[in-house]
């Protein structure tokens, strides 16, 4: 008699879909484990141009490659030894946690004003500004209770005039007029700086095969100082795990974590979400220790912004995806030229080594 209650049968289906689920995340995370050879390596472009209506300005373009996999960490070269280091200190390290991933990201990004033929300084615009950067990131996944911690550090360079040539040689080659105020960015002539960041994802019982939803919180100390709520979906024919795939964790061409190692079968879906951020330090509009030409103080800019985001992604047998994103940010400056959104577009290349 029981077993005909329309309450049992519900409460039996969930249990029955949460230990399937369970079981394939496992499953997938011993797969890794039993090939720590496998590794995969991502291209992320970034550009406004890849939205339409926008202009060449703002947050104008990024690139960023990333290596995937467990054996990076191994390597002397990698920034292994201090996120290990870190996460211990905040207690992320914790055993029930498996690292399924660790990945290097090194790349590049550049924002400009919206007037970009002038060689004097912008003051009632967002200035110029630039970061060449190297990061290492760990992820950690808790297929028990569906958690998943991704953190990473970032080393990088502001200022630096390499960008600005790498931009102006693409509008060379594009037979489109250079830009001419670099001269005036943020901490021209370059500036270290750094950035620790975490990432603790809850995957949400709003799903099935075709749908899945997470939350995740936030939050980062050096040239972005923040913390940040995100609620993120995908849908379609879903074939990788929920953790695998990121968008809430990128920071303008910054994309550390963003590997995907497990996506070696076909799998397509659409995806999207929001992001509330509490952003107290942002040194590309406030600058550093170095002079900056232009630069805003905390009460000129906005502690709390908001970005959403939708795109979708194309995964092959072969572990060849494709994917594309577009990303709006409401305004960060309180007033002038400054005080407008960001738009712009991500095409992402990725390819899975088994």
């Amino acid at each position: 008699m029981l077993l005909r209650t329309p309450l049992f049968m519900l409460v039996f289906l969930l249990q029955l879909q949460a230990t399937k689920a369970f079981s394939l995340e496992a499953s997938n995370i011993q797969r890794l484990g039993e090939n720590p050879n496998r590794e995969s390596w991502t291209l992320m472009i970034d550009n406004d141009i890849f939205t339409p209506g926008t202009k060449d300005a703002d947050y104008t373009f990024g690139m960023a490659f990333i290596v995937g996999g467990l054996a990076p960490s191994t390597n002397w070269w990698t920034l292994a030894p201090i996120v290990n280091s870190l996460d211990t200190l905040f207690g992320i390290d914790d055993a029930r946690f498996a690292i399924v991933s660790r990945s290097i990201d090194f790349g590049f990004f550049a924002l400009t004003p919206l007037q970009t033929n002038a060689t004097e300084a912008i003051q009632d615009d967002r200035p110029y500004a630039s970061l060449i950067f190297y990061s290492t990131a760990n992820e950690r996944v808790d297929a028990l209770r569906k958690q998943a911690w991704q953190t990473s550090i970032t080393v990088g360079v502001i200022g630096l005039p390499l960008v600005g040539e790498i931009q102006n040689g693409l509008h060379t080659l594009l037979n489109t007029d250079h830009v001419q105020g670099w001269s005036n960015q943020i901490s021209a002539g370059g500036e270290p700086t750094f950035r620790y960041s975490m990432a603790h994802q809850t995957f949400l019982p709003l799903n099935s095969p075709h749908f899945e939803m997470k939350s995740t919180f936030a939050g980062s100390l050096g040239y972005l100082t923040q913390g940040s709520w995100s609620l993120s979906m995908r849908a379609g024919a879903l074939n990788s795990p929920w953790w695998a795939f990121k968008p809430e964790v990128s920071n303008y061409g910054e994309q550390s974590g963003s590997s995907n190692i497990e996506t070696n079968h076909a799998e397509s879906y659409f995806f999207a979400g929001i992001t509330l951020k509490a952003r107290v330090y942002n040194a590309f509009l406030q600058g550093q220790f170095r002079h900056s030409e232009v630069k805003y103080s905390l009460d000129e800019k906005r502690i709390m912004i908001g970005e959403a985001w939708a795109g979708f992604t194309f995964a092959f047998k072969d572990g060849f995806r494709f994917s594309y994103m577009a990303r709006l940010q409401s305004s960060e400056l309180r007033h002038g030229q400054g005080d407008r959104y960001l738009l712009w577009g991500g095409l992402t290349f990725a390819q899975v080594f088994l």
